[in-house]
């Protein structure tokens, strides 16, 4: 009895590295909001300022290569997904704009 059935092979190779990319989104959070990298300017930094910018170098575009991958591995096109998300966005938008233009979020501390 023969079957037909697509099965999908996994990439391992594309598991490890989305793994990796994991870690290292963890580490980039882990930076940013425990050792206070985002206040830089705003308050006195305590860490080694040049560890820190050579690790968020490293760390930054790790967002990126995750959703791309997850993007082109997890997604098929359609058109109707597009528009919603589209709608989505600009209404989003139209809602946050007068928002943050009048009550002003994210001014600084």
């Amino acid at each position: 009895m023969a079957t037909t059935s697509k099965v999908k092979k996994r990439n391992s190779n594309i598991e490890i590295l989305r793994f990796v990319l994991m870690v290292s989104i963890f580490l980039w959070h882990l930076l940013v909001h425990g050792c206070d990298f985002e206040f830089i300017g705003y308050i006195e930094y305590k860490y080694n300022i040049y560890i820190s910018i050579i690790a968020a170098v490293i760390l930054v575009p790790c967002v990126n290569c995750f959703m791309f991958i997850s993007g082109w591995f997890g997604m098929k096109f359609r058109a109707s997904k597009l528009m919603n998300l589209s709608f989505i966005c600009i209404i989003s938008g139209l809602i946050c704009l007068p928002i943050n233009r009048y009550i002003g979020f994210g001014g600084g501390i």
